[in-house]
């Protein structure tokens, strides 16, 4: 942010350099994985189909192995069959998410998951002045994700005819 005040010799303007916007765009690209951030990448600008096709084919793919399921949104950069032809390559699956899909968002999964749940209170407190006996505590919420649980969710699930 630009200073509003500042200070110089009475009788004299304040001279000062400002930025005049020059305001870059950095585009951060990550394979989130079950344990871990995988295959990182910083783009200098916005990101587009090219930009986007070379981030897979040269940091995602090399990372990926058979077997891996890979999930995007639907921005449409994504899009591309070349990109969907590299990574079905690599021998994983390719799943898009439904528009405005609140099905699996990232800070559900994120390792940093695992910290919530060590700070969750162990037993629920009292509301003040309730007798002992006279209150039920209320149903338990659900606990961060672990590894296990995020696993058996991208498991695939086989239909039994």
């Amino acid at each position: 942010m630009t200073r509003r005040h500042g200070r110089s010799r009475r009788g004299s303007r304040l001279v000062a350099k400002v930025p005049h916007g020059r305001w870059r765009t950095l585009t951060f690209l990550a394979a989130l994985r079950c344990d871990r951030l995988d295959a990182p990448c910083v783009i200098d600008g916005p990101i587009n189909g090219d930009s986007f096709l070379a981030y897979v084919e040269q940091v995602l793919v090399p990372t990926l192995k058979r077997g891996d399921v890979v999930i995007m949104d639907n921005l449409g950069s994504h899009k591309r069959q070349a990109i969907r032809r590299a990574i079905r390559a690599a021998g994983a699956k390719l799943f898009f998410l439904p528009p405005y899909s609140p099905d699996i968002p990232s800070s559900k999964f994120s390792p940093s998951s695992k910290r919530c749940s060590e700070r969750l209170p162990s037993e629920p407190s009292r509301p003040p002045g309730s007798a002992s006996g006279s209150y039920s505590a209320p149903s338990p919420k659900l606990s961060a994700p672990t590894t296990s649980r995020m696993q058996a969710t991208l498991q695939p699930k086989t239909n039994v005819l």
